[in-house]
């Protein structure tokens, strides 16, 4: 039988959960990829990602969406949508020869690598610097705490002060190498 981990009265909550607007948001701009044949609705999918996770624009979306979104710390979104960037950006390059694109990168995947870019490489510090709006960004949810110094390579993604249980737990910032010539 599974044992499942019981939750610790005195480990930081690690998330209180994703609003279901954002949920819905998510799964509508995913759905666009996952139809048999890919229509030109994915286009508008891949701009809406980068609208509202890299630009943090929320103008145009349904009130209630955009409440959601301002429900929650940046970061937390990130991490949420995360996931779905990186299943839409698979399925867009697989299919690339089907859409014409075999030489040259369309928009739309440009700007669905641009978005998963941001997520992965830059994410962390802006979000980091921004007006927390309530949320504190000290503890557990913090966006530090998932990237890890070059000499700590050892440590877990479960140490303390970090959510083990957060699609971005284990992601290090990676190591610069220099050059054989030194540098």
């Amino acid at each position: 039988m599974v044992k499942r981990k019981s939750v610790d009265e005195n480990e930081p909550e690690c998330g209180k959960g994703i609003p279901f607007p954002i949920q819905t948001f998510l799964w509508r701009q995913t759905s666009a990829f996952l139809r048999p044949k890919l229509g030109k609705q994915y286009e508008a999918s891949c701009v809406s990602f980068e609208r509202v996770l890299v630009e943090n624009k929320l103008h145009g979306l349904s009130p209630a969406l955009s409440e959601a979104i301002q429900s929650i710390s940046r970061w937390e979104l990130v991490q949420a949508a995360l996931p779905h960037v990186l299943h839409c950006t698979s399925i867009l390059l697989s299919n690339r020869n089907k859409l014409g694109h075999q030489d040259k990168l369309g928009v739309a995947e440009t700007k669905l690598l641009h978005t998963l870019h941001w997520m992965l490489l830059e994410a962390a510090q802006e979000c980091n610097h921004e007006p927390s709006l309530g949320h504190s960004w000290s503890g557990g949810s913090s966006s530090s705490a998932f990237l890890q110094p070059v000499g700590n390579q050892g440590s877990s993604p479960g140490a303390p002060g970090s959510c083990s249980g957060s699609g971005l737990g284990g992601l290090r910032a990676p190591a610069r190498r220099l050059p054989a010539g030194g540098g």
